[in-house]
């Protein structure tokens, strides 16, 4: 549900003195809600700090859960003044690396400054101001159009032939071996049946919506690994392997490969629901392609990617976040169907991308909901 707002990465719920927050296993980074402050540290503290982000200067950095600009304020801790960010629409509170609030002495900590109320907006709008420009300086190069591209000199490769890459540089801490199975598995397959017996081979193993259960129901997996064509698979191995690593650390390599599966036979299905009795075989990784995109726009919507632009010689990106991403290419399928007023327009099966991020947007709305929700034991406590 939570997404750092530094790094773009899942916040994992975890726990502190029977204090429920949110972190970041990179930078770690903190996410507290206000409720939960104000059980800790008392209506007054709280209180002070909401009344404090009201009139401040904003910096360039997203709330974890709706992106709405996080308001800075000074916290005073130990003597040392520390900044922390509110989003008074969501009522967070994000801490950086450091500034962890010892939930124990706040109170007494923050007496131990003589600042007037006046002093520190005055001190925290001044410190705001110069973050901003010291972000705006560092982080030019994340505004939607701009001719700095990623890090990694190969991520410029995919991005020449018009394909979208992640900007920033990979977190994935995991091999992700089945990514990497279902990649060189679904290649080794596309040589071997890239000859004079494609056709045979696509007739006998691809999925047939007037005969979906063939071959003991084999087609329904069969199907997602036969490509049609260089660019066939280059397109869908590129966006799994781009996606999947980071879907595939977020809910491990056992889960991941059932969301592939179960992505791709929603697919099929979806497809066979629109087309009916057809006798065209579908073949192709799309579908569950499709799921692991739509997974990872809800669990990491915040993500940039780009997309690489040649004006004669000189390099345009332009940046989204993931989650818009995936709705230009949603987009992009519905408006196929709405003018051509078929599911199957232009021998691609675009029902069956619909039926595959279904399953991958309830799978992350899942997730969203069990690592969020809050045990009944954590509020007895309070």
């Amino acid at each position: 549900m939570y997404q750092c707002p530094e790094c773009a990465l899942k916040l994992t719920k975890q726990e502190k003195n029977d204090i429920p927050y949110w972190g970041c296993r990179n930078c770690q980074g903190h996410l507290i809600s206000f409720p939960v402050l104000r059980k800790v540290i008392g209506e007054t503290e709280t209180q002070a700090l909401w009344d404090m982000s009201s009139s401040l200067i904003s910096i360039k950095r997203p709330c974890p859960s709706c992106t709405k600009i996080l308001t800075p304020i000074l916290h005073l801790e130990n003597d040392i003044n520390l900044e922390v960010d509110i989003c008074r629409r969501c009522r967070l509170l994000w801490l950086d690396q450091g500034e962890i609030i010892d939930f124990e002495n706040i109170k007494d900590s923050r007496k131990k400054v003589n600042l007037t109320p006046e002093e520190m907006k005055d001190y925290a709008n001044s410190l705001a101001q110069m973050q901003s420009d010291v972000e705006k300086s560092k982080n030019a190069h994340e505004s939607f159009v701009s001719n700095k591209g990623p890090e990694e000199l190969w991520k410029w490769l995919p991005a020449l032939v018009g394909l979208p890459v992640e900007i920033k540089p990979s977190l994935v801490q995991i091999l992700p071996i089945i990514s990497y199975f279902l990649t060189a598995l679904a290649v080794c397959v596309f040589i071997l049946t890239s000859n004079e017996g494609l056709i045979e081979v696509v007739t006998n193993w691809g999925f047939v919506p007037a005969d979906p259960f063939r071959a003991s129901g084999m087609t329904l997996i069969s199907s997602f690994f036969l490509h049609i064509g260089f660019f066939h698979i280059l397109g869908n191995m590129y966006f799994l392997m781009t996606f999947g690593d980071d879907v595939e650390q977020d809910i491990g390599s056992l889960s991941y490969l059932w969301l592939v599966l179960l992505s791709h036979i929603g697919g099929v299905f979806t497809h066979m629901f629109f087309v009916g009795a057809a006798p065209t075989p579908l073949v192709g990784a799309s579908a569950g392609v499709f799921g692991v995109m739509a997974y990872y726009m809800v669990r990491f919507p915040h993500t940039k990617v780009g997309v690489l632009f040649l004006f004669v010689v000189f390099p345009v990106w332009l940046r989204f976040s993931a989650k818009w991403l995936f709705i230009i290419k949603i987009g992009y399928e519905f408006l196929i169907i709405s003018l051509i007023n078929s599911p199957n327009a232009s021998g691609v099966a675009h029902a069956a991308h619909f039926g595959g991020a279904l399953v991958g947007i309830f799978w992350g709305l899942s997730e969203n909901y069990n690592e969020n929700k809050i045990k009944p034991s954590s509020i007895n406590k309070f």
